[in-house]
Parts: C-alpha cells; structure tokens; sequence
C-alpha cells in the first residue's frame, strides 16, 4: 500500500545521516522527471556516494504526500587540506562527518537529489558510524544552511570580482 512505504523505509532503517550506494553502484548522471527514481539531475564521481538528509517523519510520511526523501552527495578523502578546513566546521557548503585523523567523509550540499521513496524499497541503507554529538551537529548543521540569511548578488559580486 502507497501509505505504508514510508514506515517500510523507516522499519528498513532509512533515516537522516545513512549512506545509499548510487543506483547500481554507478557514479553516472543522476537524472529523472519526478515519476520515481532520481528526482534531479546532477552527475557524480564513481566514488561518490549519497546521504540522506530528510527527517525521519518525513521519511516515514506517507508517500503520497511526501513522494521523495532528499540527499546530499558525500565523498571520501585523504587530501590533508580538504580534512583541515572541513575539521574547522564553520563551511556552509561541507561538513566533515566523520575521521580517523588520514580519512574523512565529507557532506557536500553543492550537489542535492530529490530520490522517489519507492526507489529505495530494494536499496539497503548503510550506516555511519558516528556519535551521538555528531549527529547533533549534523544535524544542527543541516537546519543552518537554512536559515541563513540571503546576501544581494551586487555585494557578492563586488567581493568576489572587485
């Protein structure tokens, strides 16, 4: 039944901060017209991968009403510049969510999907291993990229091309 999917999803233990493997573990271009699959166009690196960014309660919404679950890209790094300044967590764009002090997984929100619930019934979630202080500032971290306060593109243009 259409509203059962999302606590199916919920019971398979997809929920905010899970990883899923591209579809068919291709790092191709992501793209769809909102009828079931992908939901956005983006094209990613074979080693990339996608976290799911969506609340629980929206996971578990019926499908009907919350047809997709939204993810950022995430991607694996042992670039010791990259580790440093997403370690000093105060980017917009990326977040470290988690290290073993020579590699880290980072959150990009540069790259968003919107993913069909129903594409995920034969997906399995995998989980990251972080915690409980992590996932709150994941979390935290997700809420404040919106609320953050719009700048005028005449401003941003004068500082970054002055």
């Amino acid at each position: 039944m259409p509203g059962d999917l999302g606590q199916k999803l919920v019971v398979a233990g997809w929920d905010q901060g899970v990883l899923m493997d591209l579809p068919g573990g291709l790092g191709h271009a992501l793209a769809g017209d909102g009828s079931g699959g992908v939901a956005s166009a983006e094209v990613l690196p074979r080693t990339d991968g996608l976290i799911i960014v969506s609340q629980l309660c929206d996971i578990a919404a019926d499908g009907r009403v919350e047809p997709c679950v939204e993810a950022l890209r995430c991607f694996s790094t042992t670039d010791p510049a990259a580790l440093r300044v997403v370690s000093k967590r105060n980017s917009f764009r990326r977040f470290l969510l988690e290290t073993d002090g020579t590699r880290g997984l980072v959150v990009d929100a540069t790259v968003r999907a919107r993913i069909a619930k129903t594409s995920l019934v034969t997906l399995t979630p995998r989980s990251v291993s972080v915690d409980g202080r992590t996932r709150q500032r994941f979390g935290e971290w997700l809420a404040r990229r919106f609320d953050r306060p719009a700048i005028p593109d005449a401003i941003v243009a004068s500082v970054q091309r002055p």
